[in-house]
């Protein structure tokens, strides 16, 4: 392969998004096409490295993780790259440093394929009293179940647990009161939900700490709690259903 034909070297913007967006089988595969056909021979931008760049994010925002979509798009850009900039939504110089790639949903589904929802990460978050270990970040989760809007304004952490039928789904929930502080505290709560009937339970809670689903039977749901100031002590909980009290579900919709 000529060096010149893999000129300008992907950046560490580029690299993140591929790893985001692609299946590990297709990140190597995917990285090859942007370097041979999407950065020297792009017509007007051979010398032009945060042209290249803003291109190369543009074809990966266009592909959504798939290597096809993404070889029809360079195959676009090839042709007028500012078709393909308007299409990605950067048409403004400096929109694309303002794009955040999101990894795909993470679906939510029984053991016998039965499908809920999905968990879609909306970001991170870092901690402020973790400045020092800048490599520790919550991910920030927003809730879709099946024939229903996205549920906004409450974070899950991507923990969760459905049950064999599918008729009971417990998550890990950021226990937040809308200020930053109230995420900070890494406060989490347990949540129970049973997707077909939009009605949930609190299970319990855990002050700066994590609560993990562990088993649902027909008699109860088996979770472990964890307080980060308890030097990593884990205590094995269960709760009855019926001592569960459920609401209506809450759910603020997507306009």
């Amino acid at each position: 392969m000529e060096r010149s034909r893999m000129f300008p070297p992907l950046t560490s913007r580029i690299s993140d998004a591929l790893d985001i967006l692609f299946r590990c089988e297709d990140r190597s595969e995917a990285e090859r096409l942007l370097l041979t056909r999407c950065g020297s021979t792009l017509p007007l931008l051979r010398d032009n490295s945060s042209g290249v760049e803003r291109v190369r994010l543009a074809v990966i925002k266009l592909s959504q993780g798939d290597i096809c979509r993404l070889d029809s798009a360079i195959t676009g850009a090839s042709e007028d790259w500012r078709d393909t900039l308007r299409s990605a939504g950067f048409s403004h110089v400096e929109a694309h440093l303002k794009w955040q790639p999101l990894p795909p949903p993470i679906l939510i589904e029984s053991t016998g394929g039965l499908s809920v929802g999905t968990l879609q990460r909306i970001g991170m978050y870092e901690p402020a009293w973790l400045h020092e270990r800048a490599e520790f970040q919550l991910p920030l989760h927003q809730l879709t179940l099946v024939g229903c809007p996205r549920i906004t304004h409450r974070y899950f952490t991507g923990r969760f647990l459905l049950s064999d039928s599918g008729e009971l789904l417990a998550l890990e929930e950021y226990d937040r009161d809308g200020s930053p502080a109230s995420l900070n505290r890494v406060d989490v709560r347990l949540v129970m939900i049973r997707p077909s009937l939009r009605r949930e339970a609190l299970v319990d809670s855990q002050r700066c700490g994590s609560i993990i689903p562990r088993q649902i039977n027909s008699d109860g749901v088996l979770y472990d709690k964890r307080g980060l100031k308890e030097e990593g002590e884990i205590f094995h909980c269960d709760r009855d259903l019926k001592s569960l009290v459920w609401t209506e579900l809450f759910t603020a919709m997507v306009t």
